[in-house]
């Protein structure tokens, strides 16, 4: 569905770098002029054989965000040819800095290298995010932080207030493509609207949610507005590689990229690349500020048989955590023993076990989060004790059937010497949604009726000591 709409924006696009036509690629609908001055950091790609011939106005293609001095964010397909696959070298791409598309009000600038994400999927739209590296940077120029996963529980909830930034085409059944930069307020979708298929109401509109074989919700967002008077804000060709922003000022960060949709300011939302979850390609293409975590994360800890497991919460202090660890150590002898974690690209809390401890001791826990530039300070102590819980097992195979079932067959479980009163297993989507459970029956349990996507699965055992539960396993459903 909305691959069509994918395929027609990079299809203009690559027109527009070789020829003076009319650019049609993703204009804000139902929007209004940005102030002067309002999101500097918003860049106009233009096609540099169409600029010489046919001015700014007619080069414009695709958006972009200056994130550091030197680099500039942008779409994956803005800068791939739908038809040979052929990125655009950088000599076919200048970067226009100014909310006016007209070359006396750009500053138009060079671009250095093209940097795409090496797992961009043209057909799905996954990984559509890429980097162009300025051959002169813009220290002038305020530029935007893009949402590191820390930020994401603050940024992403569904309702959230957020603007949509771009050039793109203002009437959702014509085309009228404004010089003028142009905003539309929008609203962040619950993630079961983007892959989950469910609607969503937005001021008494309701939209259409996409399923799972058309989105995916780890690696993308869905947005859409509705002005006062019933009017859907949304974005439209010519928008690609714009920001979605959420916050003002110091807290504003990008959220996400135009990407893709079905048709413009109709019955589905706006998709956009997920920029959270493209932190890691941010980070190594140069597009971030690294910072040393300087605040511990938050960490719970609950015993296990002989071991303490450990979840962490990353603090929001700006910084991209790679690693996670926590010790445990024995007031008496002040033996010492540790864990390690690293972030989850599911958007669930890092966990590790802290094992080969005594049941019969309290021990002293600390963590830090940690990146290649440093290591935050550590969490005030916490006292915790393992405890004989129950062993659950742990998933062995995930085996999904044609009726939205799956079959999973679980390892053995240890009661201790305790029998186990009630063992099965638990799926929860990773979009959101009730979870499913089934109780565990010769190694294995059924669990019917769920949802296309990505699941987090667990194993629990229950004996009169208590509940053991595995960590989470994701597996998907298509």
């Amino acid at each position: 569905m909305g691959r069509r709409l994918l395929a027609l924006i990079a299809v203009v696009t690559a027109a527009l770098l070789a020829s003076p036509v009319s650019h049609s690629s993703p204009r804000i609908i139902n929007g209004a002029d940005v102030v002067d001055g309002q999101f500097p950091y918003v860049v106009s790609i233009l096609g540099t054989q169409t600029l010489d011939s046919a001015g700014a106005f007619q080069a414009q293609f695709c958006a972009g965000v200056l994130t550091t001095a030197s680099t500039v964010v942008t779409a994956a397909h803005c800068l791939v040819d739908p038809k040979s696959g052929r990125q655009f070298s950088h000599e076919e791409i200048l970067v226009g800095f100014g909310p006016q598309l007209t070359r006396s009000r750009l500053q138009i600038e060079r671009i250095a290298s093209v940097v795409i994400h090496p797992k961009y999927d043209l057909r799905t739209a996954r990984n559509d995010i890429a980097v162009l590296n300025l051959a002169t940077a813009r220290p002038d120029v305020p530029v935007i932080t893009p949402l590191r996963p820390s930020d994401q529980p603050t940024y992403v909830q569904p309702e959230t207030a957020a603007q949509v930034v771009g050039w793109g085409n203002t009437s959702p059944t014509g085309s009228a493509f404004p010089e003028w930069l142009r905003v539309g307020n929008v609203v962040m979708f619950p993630d079961a609207s983007c892959g989950g298929g469910a609607s969503f109401t937005v001021r008494g509109i309701q939209f259409n949610g996409f399923r799972a074989d058309e989105a995916f919700p780890v690696e993308m967002i869905c947005a859409a507005g509705v002005t006062t008077q019933g009017r859907i804000v949304d974005s439209c060709q010519g928008d690609s590689g714009g920001p979605l922003i959420v916050g003002e000022g110091v807290a504003a960060r990008l959220v996400g990229l135009v990407s893709w949709g079905d048709t413009c300011a109709t019955s589905y939302p706006g998709v956009y690349t997920r920029i959270s979850q493209m932190i890691d390609f941010l980070q190594s293409a140069g597009a971030v500020v690294s910072l040393a975590p300087t605040v511990p994360p938050g960490v719970e800890v609950i015993p296990i048989n002989e071991g303490l497991r450990v979840t962490f919460i990353p603090a929001n202090d700006g910084s991209i955590v790679t690693t996670f660890a926590a010790t445990a150590t024995d007031p008496a002898t002040g033996a010492v023993a540790q864990c390690f974690a690293t972030p989850r690209k599911d958007g669930l809390p890092a966990v590790c076990d802290i094992t080969t401890l005594s049941n019969t001791i309290s021990y002293t826990v600390q963590a830090i989060a940690a990146n290649d530039l440093g290591n935050s300070p550590p969490t005030a102590d916490i006292t915790a004790a393992p405890a004989p819980i129950p062993d659950p097992g742990r998933i062995l195979r995930f085996t999904e059937q044609s009726d939205r079932s799956a079959l999973i067959r679980v390892s053995r479980a240890n009661g201790l010497g305790l029998p186990i009163t009630d063992r099965a297993v638990t799926c929860r989507p990773v979009a959101g949604g009730a979870e499913r459970r089934a109780a565990i029956r010769d190694g294995q349990a059924t669990l019917r009726n769920l949802r296309r996507g990505w699941h987090a699965c667990t194993v629990t055992a229950v004996t009169e000591v208590g509940r053991g539960s595995s960590i989470p396993q994701d597996f998907r459903i298509r």
